[in-house]
């Protein structure tokens, strides 16, 4: 019939497909095995980007940790300064730096210690670029950088308008060590430094303060790290620490011998105490 489908109209072709598959397991496998080091490259890639992934995601977290721990101990410690009565209205300002980053919180300029809270605390980097917060930075933050780039070993600073301190700096004068008290803080004179010149006047004030305070100690041979603080002619101090803390001790501390230094020159004209005194009484 010629609808009927003759039986050898498709001959047995059972080898012509063996034949097929074999050659097409012989190229896939060939495939496979040219392809075997591109798969491992990306099976590689894969893994480290994974690491990679992690290992930035931990370091961010890290510095966002570290950032906003700086920013409480900044904001209690500038809290702190108002409530020992050594700074008024926006006056003053604190700071910390974390070395690893080269990040530094500092306090903001132009709002009273009452208002701040420790999210208003801005972010820099040592050249003065802001890498967060919404407030501009303190107008002292050139001079803390340039400390920070000077002095290496320190982690943070506080510049007050403290009274009797101020007094002294006002006065051109250095505040002598008559005693224990000074000794304990300071292994020696807390010198003043020379007016800034009409040059340095008529260029950022600020960073010619930082640069005049590295010169006063460079040029006196002093170490930072023993007389933690200097006072600014006509001006007002600057004090330092290894930490937030010790700065603060050292912003209290100078203030302190500035008013028992003046009561007891008042009282009698002393020399300041020697040396060997300053050594044995210094808190390493």
């Amino acid at each position: 019939m010629s609808g009927d489908w003759p039986n050898n109209r498709f001959p047995n072709n059972s080898g012509l497909c063996a034949t097929i598959h074999s050659i097409w397991l012989f190229h896939f496998f060939t495939i496979l095995n040219y392809s075997a080091p591109f798969f491992n490259f990306l099976i590689s890639i894969t893994y480290n980007l994974k690491l990679y992934y992690h290992f930035w995601c931990d370091y961010l977290y890290a510095q966002s940790t570290m950032l906003e721990n700086l920013k409480q101990q900044v904001y209690k410690a500038s809290v702190k300064l108002a409530e020992q009565g050594l700074v008024i209205y926006s006056w003053g300002n604190a700071s910390a730096i974390d070395r690893k980053s080269g990040l530094v919180v500092i306090k903001p300029t132009g709002i009273s210690y009452e208002d701040m809270v420790p999210g208003d605390m801005v972010v820099v980097d040592l050249n003065g670029n802001v890498i967060s917060g919404d407030l501009k930075p303190s107008s002292d933050t050139n001079t803390h950088l340039i400390l920070y780039q000077n002095f290496p070993l320190i982690g943070s600073i506080m510049h007050t308008h403290s009274e009797y301190a101020s007094c002294w700096a006002q006065a051109g004068l250095g505040i002598p060590p008559l005693g224990i008290t000074h000794a304990n803080f300071f292994n020696g004179e807390i010198p003043c430094t020379r007016p800034l010149s009409v040059q340095q006047m008529n260029r950022n004030i600020e960073t010619e303060t930082g640069k005049i305070i590295v010169e006063t100690f460079d040029t006196a041979g002093l170490d930072p790290m023993r007389i933690p603080g200097v006072l600014v002619w006509g001006h007002g101090p600057f004090c330092w620490g290894k930490d937030v803390q010790s700065a603060f001790d050292h912003t209290v501390v100078i203030e302190k011998v500035a008013r028992m230094a003046y009561r007891t020159r008042q009282l009698n004209p002393v020399n300041p105490v020697g040396k060997k005194f300053l050594d044995r009484y210094f808190f390493d």
